[in-house]
């Protein structure tokens, strides 16, 4: 096995990377087609893409907005294939950590099912709301306007879900996780819908600080 995460422009990706991507995707997702598949990821900057040779794998996408003197990072849902999730994971890690050090702020972290709401708590050491501490005021406040600012109406402050039109979701057995698995039981009271598309909103700030030690190590990977 060959993984690479490759770091790309995201008006760069070829078609034939795109169609690759939306396979993939299709392979776990329903609810939306390639059309508008292809137009979520271009409205970001950057897209990782993880191969297993030339075999697509994984991809997120990200894109980082200036608020109100602020550096805001809004990012697609991570897909990795589930027969090589555990080595494509470190390898798309490498590289996203290494894309983010010092460029950003704040992450408005969306979660459409208990992987993707894990991924923050495993990289940063406070991610709030979380299970053990409160949020305090300003966090509120500030996961509010973040999020305001990117989903419009489609965010609703009372419960911190984003409920998109149109909210693609997963299909079949990969929607659920094993019954101990991190954080599960927390996502799913916090985001009941989630299994019809509903996102749950998170809030990381990224100063280097808050990046956990295992963060830490994937950057000293890549000489960051």
């Amino acid at each position: 096995m060959s993984l690479r995460c490759d770091v790309l422009p995201a008006d760069t990706v070829s078609p034939e990377t795109a169609r690759d991507m939306w396979r993939l995707f299709d392979r776990y997702y329903s609810g939306i087609g390639p059309e508008r598949f292809e137009s979520d990821f271009r409205a970001k900057d950057t897209v990782f893409v993880i191969r297993d040779g030339i075999r697509v794998v994984g991809f997120n996408s990200l894109k980082i907005v200036p608020i109100d003197g602020l550096r805001v990072m809004y990012a697609g849902d991570m897909l990795i294939a589930a027969e090589v999730r555990g080595l494509a994971s470190a390898a798309f890690f490498r590289a996203w950590a290494a894309a983010l050090w010092k460029k950003c702020d704040w992450w408005c972290a969306l979660a459409s099912g208990p992987r993707t709401f894990r991924i923050p708590y495993v990289m940063f050491n406070r991610v709030t709301p979380n299970e053990i501490e409160d949020e305090t005021p300003e966090e509120t406040a500030l996961r509010h306007q973040l999020a305001r600012r990117e989903y419009g109406t489609a965010y609703d402050a009372r419960t911190g879900v984003v409920r998109l039109p149109g909210a693609y979701v997963q299909k079949g057995a990969d929607a659920e996780v094993r019954e101990d698995y991190p954080l599960d039981d927390f996502f799913k009271t916090r985001n009941p819908g989630w299994i019809q598309g509903d996102e749950l909103v998170s809030l990381v700030c990224l100063h280097p600080e808050n990046w956990s030690r295992r963060a830490r190590r994937l950057l000293r990977t890549n000489g960051a």
